[in-house]
């Protein structure tokens, strides 16, 4: 997901936490620092099931010092049938 900011100051994303850490690995890149951050989000999870969290990132912004993520994974095996 790209965050960009259009206020007047640069802002940063300062720190990420997560509620599903043993599911989901997130890093952050300032693509133009100040202005754009990508947060990038990738399945740890191997087995077939459900899962659903929060990530959480804390910010520089005055106007925005908290902004939340919803995070919704379902992961199926593919079937062997046919083959």
């Amino acid at each position: 997901m790209r965050f960009t900011s259009h206020l007047p100051e640069p802002w940063e994303i300062t720190g990420v936490t997560t509620n599903i850490p043993q599911y989901i690995d997130v890093a952050v890149k300032a693509e133009k620092p100040g202005r754009v951050y990508v947060v990038e989000v990738r399945n740890k999870r191997q087995e077939a099931g459900n899962y659903a969290g929060v990530i959480n990132l804390s910010t520089t912004s005055k106007q925005r010092p908290r902004m939340i993520m919803r995070v919704f994974g379902e992961l199926a095996i593919p079937s062997s049938e046919g083959q």
